[in-house]
């Protein structure tokens, strides 16, 4: 069991809490595009975040804080423009799903689960908020996602594999495409930034707890290429970059 008192990290583990307290300055390039992209995921979680500079690694903390380690970002996602920005967006979204357990079921709850299982639903949140932005034009590939997911390998026994990861995140897109899809018509003249706040919540996010932990223990933690680029999402194979 994880102490109450530690970092939930999408891409390091073991690091200290950090005393970080500088927040983003709008007025940089850099943080205010984390900022905007943070911007829709407060918006669809309603969880109003404060966002800082650590050089801890990247990190979400029980008291609504994201932490946000913009060397290891850099280390980490050493992709084109858009593939940069498609991982940037994975890694937070990954850090708000923490955020998300922590304020739909509180900090003891996150903690009695299996550290696994807490990150792959954070894992899948992140998913379900991708292909949120697949359905409303974005243009963050499902390949670009994938490719982020598996590069943010696992930093432990803790954490799924990177090719668990990549599938976990990829399946979730395909079900925030597929409930898009299905209630289209109830969300004719809604915001298109609000669509998720109108279709997620508690009880959504207990279910993809379990959704995901089911598929955590079907998926084998390693795989050979060949299982890569067999899968694909929405007609697409999956190549390597």
């Amino acid at each position: 069991m994880t102490n109450k008192h530690d970092l939930l990290r999408a891409v390091a583990d073991g690091a200290q809490e950090t005393n970080a307290t500088q927040p983003l300055d709008p007025n940089c390039h850099w943080d205010k595009r984390i900022l905007d992209e943070a911007a829709l995921l407060q918006k669809w979680t309603g969880i109003k975040a404060a966002l800082c500079h650590t050089s801890d690694g990247t990190a979400a903390r029980s008291d609504n804080t994201v932490l946000v380690d913009r060397n290891q970002l850099d280390q980490l996602f050493a992709f084109t423009s858009q593939k940069y920005e498609t991982a940037i967006f994975f890694a937070l979204a990954h850090e708000f799903g923490h955020l998300c357990q922590f304020n739909m079921w509180g900090v003891d709850h996150v903690f009695s689960k299996e550290r696994m299982e807490i990150e792959a639903h954070a894992d899948y949140l992140a998913g379900i908020w991708l292909g949120l932005r697949l359905t409303q034009g974005s243009q963050r590939l499902s390949e670009d996602v994938f490719s982020a997911a598996i590069e943010l390998k696992s930093a432990s026994e803790n954490y799924p594999t990177a090719y668990q990861r990549g599938c976990l995140v990829q399946e979730a897109m395909g079900r925030a495409v597929m409930l898009v899809h299905i209630i289209e018509d109830q969300l004719a003249g809604t915001d298109p930034y609000e669509k998720l706040e109108v279709a997620i919540g508690r009880e959504d996010v207990d279910e993809l707890f379990e959704i995901s932990t089911t598929r955590l223990g079907e998926l084998p933690r390693d795989a050979t290429w060949q299982a890569f680029i067999k899968r694909g999402v929405f007609g697409q194979t999956f190549r390597r970059v």
